[in-house]
């Protein structure tokens, strides 16, 4: 019961986060892709995608969303703003919720505090702060593993997580998602040669 009250403490601490920043690493047969991005609630995100190809190829992805209007452009190539007429965001999933609705395992952290079985783990160094492991298992009847196995690392002075970690079926290397600049902004800064009126 301990343990889960010390998540519900970051349960609690990640409905009312406003800001944060999340790194991850994307790898499939064709690219790997290092994806950063900026929240800012409850509705601005800037989001860096760094792609290279199998072949050694690279590019760079860069995306504004401010409100109803996205822009973004493609960094060597063409690198002027463009404005993304399909898509309006809104209000990002996980405002009001946190984060882990969107990354790691992509399930709520109130699916792994009631299903989930969980140890408390060691403290160690993530960055430039110091956290507890906790290491999940979530029951997967008739898939074909029978569990969901992760790791969060939690920093315990305020009960945000720091990194997800959970193997990735046929890898030898875990995915990893790195959280930081939790509540570090209010203000989204945007780019100066955005083409906005009305930023």
């Amino acid at each position: 019961m301990a343990i889960k009250r010390e998540l519900e403490r970051t349960r609690l601490a990640l409905t009312q986060a406003k800001s944060w920043h999340v790194h991850y690493v994307e790898a499939t047969d064709y690219d790997t892709k290092t994806i950063d991005e900026y929240i800012i609630c409850p509705s601005f995100r800037r989001q860096t995608i760094h792609t290279v190809s199998k072949s050694g190829s690279a590019f760079d992805y860069e995306a504004f969303t401010n409100a109803d209007k996205t822009y973004f452009r493609y960094l060597g190539r063409n690198n002027q703003w463009q404005l993304n007429t399909q898509y309006s965001a809104g209000q990002f999933k996980g405002c009001g919720q946190g984060p882990l609705i969107e990354y790691g395992a992509g399930l709520p952290l109130d699916d792994f505090i009631q299903k989930a079985s969980i140890k408390r783990g060691i403290i160690r160094s993530e960055g430039d702060v110091v956290c507890r492991d906790y290491e999940m298992s979530y029951p997967t009847p008739g898939q074909i593993h029978p569990t969901f196995d992760q790791t969060l690392c939690i920093d315990e002075q305020d009960h945000l997580p720091r990194q997800v970690r959970h193997p990735l079926s046929g890898k030898k290397e875990d995915s990893v998602t790195v959280y930081s600049e939790w509540n570090q902004a209010s203000e989204p800064e945007l780019p100066s040669d955005l083409p906005l009126s009305n930023p």
